[in-house]
Parts: structure tokens; C-alpha cells; sequence
């Protein structure tokens, strides 16, 4: 099994584990060592992982009682962006003969990693998050990524996500202003 995590412009270490994942190893192979850590390391990171048995034990959520997570629908794999990058990665070793040496396959993989990050773009969907009690923010939002308004974006990632962000922001308490006024 592989495991990574990304955020908007990094990555964790990508973990190979060679054998099946219960509940206990998540927690000590993954979420102390790596997730807590990582998602440490991001200001207002949130963390979001799917619905397996080893992510929804109650020792995982006890390790993950003080990270913000996203709850995340069942069966619901389009949404989450890691899952654009195991395809490309998938598909990229399918191209290739298959390393029968552990120590290959993970050379493989994270020769990969490193390369397939940059090739999934993050983008503002028009739709609802449907977060309970976060109607309005909801609506803001859609309402935001509707104007279509042209903006200037300065050049590294982390000044792009600030911008983007202030904007939103902005925009969403103009509009709050607005509203409350009427």
C-alpha cells in the first residue's frame, strides 16, 4: 500500500506499507509520525481522508482529536484531489516494466510523487459544499466564483492562496455588509 497527503502547494513523504492497514498501524505508521506533523505545518490546515475501517476507528479519531478534518461523503473518490494523483502515477508505471524489489517499486513511486504534485491543478468549483450551518457561506461562494471577475495574481503559490483568500474574504464581507442593510 502507498499512502501521501497533499496540500495546496506541498506534499507529505509518501509512505510505502508493505502489508494491510488496521486501525492501531494507521495510527502509528501514519497519523503520529506523518499526518500530525504535516497537517501541523499548514496554517488552517484541514484534513480530509475517506470513509476505510482504519479511518473511521475510534483510536484514528481519538489520534485526529485535535486536527481540523472535512467530513467527507461515502464512496465519493471524484472529490478528493489526492485521487487525481494515484491515476497519473498509476498510469505512469503502467508504462513501465514492474520492479519486483520492494526498494524499487518505492523508488518508482516517489520518483513519481515528485513529479505527478505539479500536474493537478486546485480550482474553484461552481457548486455548494453543503456543510451544515455553512449555508450562507455557501451561497457567498457560489456567488463569488459566478461574477467572473478578472484579477491580477502575483507570481509563488502561498502569495497567489493569500490573495485569492483576502479576496474571497473581502467580497464575502462587502456583500454581508450589503445584505444586512436591506
Amino acid at each position: 500500500m502507498v499512502w501521501g497527503a497533499i496540500s495546496y502547494d506541498s506534499r507529505s513523504t509518501l509512505m510505502v506499507i508493505p502489508r494491510t492497514l488496521n486501525a492501531n498501524l494507521h495510527v502509528s505508521l501514519l497519523i503520529q509520525p506523518v499526518v500530525l506533523p504535516f497537517i501541523n505545518s499548514i496554517q488552517g490546515g484541514v484534513f480530509q481522508q475517506d470513509n476505510a475501517r482504519p479511518h473511521t476507528a475510534d483510536v484514528t479519531q481519538h489520534a485526529l482529536q485535535s486536527v481540523d478534518m472535512l467530513p467527507w461523503p461515502a464512496r465519493s473518490p471524484d472529490l478528493s484531489p489526492i485521487e487525481h494523483v494515484w491515476d497519473i502515477i498509476g498510469r505512469q508505471l503502467q508504462r513501465h516494466p514492474q520492479p519486483a524489489l520492494t526498494y524499487q517499486v518505492q523508488q518508482a513511486w516517489n520518483s513519481r510523487w515528485n513529479r505527478a504534485i505539479g500536474l493537478v491543478g486546485l480550482s474553484w468549483v461552481k457548486a455548494q459544499a453543503s456543510i451544515p450551518g455553512n449555508e450562507l457561506a455557501d451561497q457567498l461562494a457560489k456567488e463569488a466564483t459566478m461574477d467572473g471577475v478578472l484579477i491580477s495574481l502575483p507570481a509563488p503559490y502561498s502569495y497567489r492562496k493569500k490573495f485569492i483568500n483576502s479576496y474571497i474574504f473581502d467580497n464575502w464581507q462587502r456583500h454581508w455588509r450589503e445584505s444586512k442593510m436591506e
